[in-house]
């Protein structure tokens, strides 16, 4: 492993965020054990492109490695949309402890077969509540309706808001402040603490807890540029990438307790009941579209791995 093989990683979060923070000592720590002979700068807060363009430039290796968030990703491999099936997850910890079985593997393996290879090691988001700039967190789930929700470029995701009642709007992360502020948008989907990274918390006077989905970022390789790697350089990557998206998952748990009590000081908190939801997405049609949409065995395996029928 002597001659240096340089890469790109991009990802979609700003520079001074927690996630940027993970990849870059991530790579440094790769450069480290590798002894130099792999070398991978990050381009982070989509300077090389919005999300979608990321996605393309990953898939043509223009860009070999992206830390991509499920959603995007599902847009281009449905079966990535299971991360976010609605109260499927009680816990990142649960949600890690499904994608490390069967299920995971299968995910993985669809991906696989778009040209990426998805290296072991989620990255987790959290469970998305809604922050909005209306005054008072919803009470019932009828007053989600007609609320314009910020939404990723995803199909899964406006057919979830959709069947919610809601209106989304597809806006790219890097938008999202100028669509608050224009009135684009009421509010987004996010956990606590992306309000707070990407300095939006401000413009919001109440949240939501809902817990609507889990969300997470699945570290991605162009598959050719992957597999033309040493064997001992993608060991190296595999064992640094498991380990750091758990120290990564740790600090994020953190920052999403802290960044909702934080809330709590300058905004108004308030739960709605996920019963009341599920019911609604029920009625809606939506989990039987998507039990459809991802294959009835898979569904029935992540019923099964989790214990309990969605419905």
């Amino acid at each position: 492993m002597t001659e240096p093989v340089p890469l790109r990683c991009v990802h979609d979060m700003p520079s001074d965020s927690t996630f940027n923070q993970h990849i870059m000592v991530l790579w440094d720590d790769v450069a480290q054990l590798t002894r130099g002979a792999l070398a991978v700068s990050v381009v982070p807060w989509g300077a090389t492109g919005n999300s979608g363009t990321m996605l393309e430039k990953a898939l043509r290796g223009d860009v070999h490695f992206y830390p991509v968030s499920g959603m995007p990703l599902a847009s281009v491999c449905p079966q990535v949309a299971f991360e976010g099936i609605p109260y499927a997850f009680d816990s990142d910890e649960h949600a890690i402890e499904v994608f490390s079985g069967v299920l995971g593997e299968r995910v993985r393996a669809s991906v696989s077969e778009i040209g990426l290879h998805v290296i072991p090691g989620l990255w987790p988001q959290g469970h998305n509540q809604i922050p909005a700039v209306r005054a008072s967190p919803f009470e019932t789930a009828a007053q989600m309706r007609g609320f314009r929700i910020r939404t990723a470029n995803s199909p899964f995701l406006v057919d979830l808001y959709v069947a919610l009642g809601m209106d989304p709007r597809r806006v790219h992360l890097q938008g999202v402040r100028a669509a608050l502020e224009e009135g684009a948008v009421q509010g987004v989907e996010m956990p606590p603490h992306g309000i707070e990274q990407l300095g939006i918390a401000g413009l919001h006077h109440s949240m939501t807890v809902l817990d609507i989905r889990w969300a997470t970022f699945w570290m991605t390789a162009h598959g050719p540029t992957w597999h033309a790697l040493d064997p001992r350089l993608r060991d190296v990557v595999t064992d640094a990438c498991m380990r750091h998206a758990n120290a990564y998952a740790a600090d994020i748990r953190r920052e999403n307790q802290c960044a909702l009590r934080s809330f709590e000081r300058v905004g108004v908190v308030g739960a709605l009941e996920h019963a009341a939801v599920q019911d609604v997405l029920s009625r809606a049609g939506f989990y039987q579209r998507w039990r459809e949409r991802l294959g009835v065995d898979r569904w029935a395996l992540l019923e099964s791995e989790i214990g309990r029928r969605l419905r």
